[in-house]
């Protein structure tokens, strides 16, 4: 006779070692992910850009990034510098909603690629942004899942037919 902890500790190792086979807990997980990575995006890097850039136009105070950019050799530091702080406040918010999640996490995509170049030139340790940049292109390719403002729009992507495009009959 078995007894029952015995049972309980086997199905708690198979749980922990067995490949989740789960859509939810996916969904979940993907949904987690999605979130923390916009907050931390738009709270992180987003908004410092965007009161930078404010300060700059109202004060005529130096704005840090078009002088990073600069640095690099760029032309049109203030055109990149803001299109990267539109990118960082609008893009992660869009992601955090999952709105247009493959779009926006596209953009940031190839603007952290420019953070992990800015990092190098300035002899940083570009980690931080190689981690972002992995996060990133896993968001875009695996999309906003099923807990999103995209999911409301346009329908739950797993409960869709296997061949939603019907068949014309050649008759």
């Amino acid at each position: 006779m078995v007894d029952r902890e015995h049972l309980m500790t086997r199905s708690w190792i198979q749980f922990m070692l067995r490949p989740n086979q789960s859509n939810r807990s996916i969904e979940i997980a993907s949904t987690i992910l999605r979130v923390a990575f916009g907050c931390m995006i738009f709270t992180i890097h987003g908004w410092h850009k965007a009161i930078d850039a404010y300060t700059h136009f109202l004060n005529g105070s130096e704005w840090t990034l078009a002088q990073e950019i600069r640095a690099m050799g760029l032309p049109f530091p203030g055109v990149h510098a803001g299109f990267a702080t539109v990118v960082q406040l609008i893009a992660p918010v869009l992601i955090l909603g999952g709105l247009a999640t493959r779009a926006a996490a596209g953009v940031l995509t190839v603007l952290l690629c420019g953070a992990i170049a800015q990092n190098l030139h300035e002899s940083r340790d570009p980690q931080l942004a190689l981690i972002y940049t992995i996060v990133c292109v896993s968001i875009a390719i695996r999309g906003s899942g099923r807990f999103t403002l995209d999911a409301l729009i346009w329908g739950d992507p797993s409960r869709a037919q296997s061949n939603p495009v019907p068949k014309i009959s050649q008759t």
